[in-house]
């Protein structure tokens, strides 16, 4: 039980470490635009991409961390 909250902890330590220095956000934004072509409507959305690929770092380093820790452990006894 241990082995598996440090590494859900230490995972996503790791990885908000990783995203902040690899990710980069890249908001949307949708104009809409009248017939004279003036703005009337702006539309900001999340950046899908940087949240998807954020959670895979997350779940890759959780599952890495967990892997040594159970190799380690099976090796020392």
């Amino acid at each position: 039980m241990l082995k598996k909250i440090v590494s859900i902890i230490g995972g996503i330590i790791i990885s908000l470490v990783i995203s902040y220095f690899t990710l980069s956000y890249d908001g949307h934004e949708i104009h809409f635009h009248d017939r004279d072509g003036n703005r009337f409507q702006i539309i900001q959305e999340p950046d899908t991409n940087l949240m998807m690929n954020g959670l895979l770092i997350v779940l890759g380093t959780t599952l890495i961390i967990y892997l040594v820790w159970t190799f380690i452990e099976k090796k020392v006894n």
